[in-house]
């Protein structure tokens, strides 16, 4: 009998606290606008070969994350942030150590697909809110769509608080609706890493074995994601810092070289300007339905050809 409790008890898995929770969600979050940094960044070097990232560069994040959170679910049980705070998942109901394939796969959307969801319709929703018509019904539209899509998140937001208070008082063995719908529930338990003085023993004992390289390949592979989960941070860290530069303190930029008046003009449409905006990367004033076209199809200043999205986009109240 000592010897089945003591097997029980080496088993049983063990409940992470809801701040290494929140940690690992942290990191999740910060992994798609590390990317988008990556992207200008690129997009800046050279805008002809990296414009077709810019444009999709949702879609981009989205494919490479697929990639990455179905290897460690299916090596680890885990996601990538949940295996670099050594948690891994196991199911809810039956008990059993591991994922089905059925769990993974509910684990890959929950983790990747929803997260893509919500990201489009907070774009769609900050668009929206960019906007203006002159006509009320139009109007009544948009403020309708903000205000059903701003309740979801709300709802979402809430529920997820819900479950978080419920983790935290032994009443729920999730702590996000996600995981609840997913039927899964994160433990500390993870996989056993090889240590590297195993494997460079195995490889010196057989060095012309090539299936002895393929440990060697994943534990590099999993060291280097687990730096780049630092350097994710450290770059959304530096991102933040700079935009809490006191902006008088900065000197200002030179216009752009361009010798055309357009007094008042729209420079796409050629037309007085309807509901003024200004492009801040050039500083060039729009009509907003023209700039948002032009942006959405080139990601670029149409005079100065500069890199710039629909979010560089400033309302202009004149009289």
């Amino acid at each position: 009998m000592a010897e089945n409790a003591v097997h029980i008890s080496s088993t049983e898995h063990t409940k992470p606290t809801i701040f290494e929770l929140w940690a690992q969600d942290s990191l999740m979050s910060t992994l798609q606008p590390s990317f988008k940094i990556i992207c200008d960044f690129l997009g800046a070097k050279n805008f002809n070969r990296y414009r077709w990232l810019l444009k999709w560069h949702d879609e981009a994040f989205l494919a490479l994350n697929l990639l990455l959170q179905f290897h460690y679910l299916n090596k680890y049980n885990a996601s990538f942030s949940e295996a670099f705070y050594s948690l891994k998942r196991i199911p809810v109901k039956n008990g059993k150590n591991t994922l089905s394939m059925k769990l993974k796969l509910k684990s890959l959307l929950s983790l990747t697909v929803v997260p893509y969801i919500l990201s489009r319709l907070r774009s769609y929703m900050d668009r929206l809110k960019q906007e203006e018509s002159t006509e009320s019904e139009n109007d009544l539209l948009k403020h309708s769509t903000q205000s059903v899509i701003r309740t979801l998140f709300v709802l979402v937001n809430g529920i997820n608080v819900f479950y978080s208070v419920k983790y935290m008082i032994g009443k729920s063995k999730t702590h996000t609706i996600c995981d609840e719908l997913t039927e899964i529930e994160i433990t500390h338990e993870v996989h056993k890493s090889t240590a590297w003085s195993d494997i460079l023993r195995e490889l010196k004992s057989n060095p012309r074995n090539i299936t002895t390289l393929i440990p060697v390949i994943f534990k590099l592979s999993s060291q280097i994601l687990e730096l780049s989960a630092f350097i994710i941070q450290f770059l959304n860290w530096w991102n933040t810092s700079q935009i809490n530069i006191n902006i008088n303190a900065l000197p200002v930029p030179p216009p752009p070289s361009c010798n055309i008046a357009y007094n008042n003009m729209c420079p796409i449409c050629s037309r007085p300007r309807k509901t003024e905006v200004v492009l801040q990367p050039s500083g060039f004033v729009f009509c907003y339905p023209c700039i948002v076209q032009y942006l959405d199809e080139e990601k670029k200043c149409p005079i100065t050809n500069i890199p710039a999205t629909t979010k560089d986009l400033v309302r202009l109240y004149t009289e």
